[in-house]
């Protein structure tokens, strides 16, 4: 989901880049939106999961559907992944081209 987010703002970040923008700016602006995609997605997933932990509750042995500590390190875990991939695409994007992104269009 991040990378889309990323690829479609290529041409955003291409005439930013055109206007003056600096590379730490744009590394900046994907690395936020990243980690609001994220957090988003963390806190939708959370409730969801508690509201099905009936069900794999029958499939756990020896941990609780509802361990707070299984959920904030799953959270926290998704948020790193979601902030190291944000970070790979925050750099790509601030190596862009923008003459060679702005022929595309």
């Amino acid at each position: 989901m991040i990378a889309f987010s990323a690829s479609l703002r290529t041409h955003e970040i291409a005439i930013r880049m055109a206007l003056g923008a600096q590379r730490n700016g744009i590394a900046t602006l994907v690395l936020v939106s990243g980690a609001k995609l994220a957090l988003i997605g963390c806190s939708l997933g959370v409730p969801v999961s508690l509201g099905v932990s009936r069900i794999i509750q029958s499939l756990l042995f020896e941990v609780s559907a509802t361990d707070p500590m299984i959920y904030l390190a799953g959270a926290l875990i998704m948020m790193v992944m979601a902030l190291l991939a944000a970070a790979l695409l925050a750099t790509r994007a601030a190596s862009v081209d923008p003459i060679l992104s702005l022929r595309s269009i």
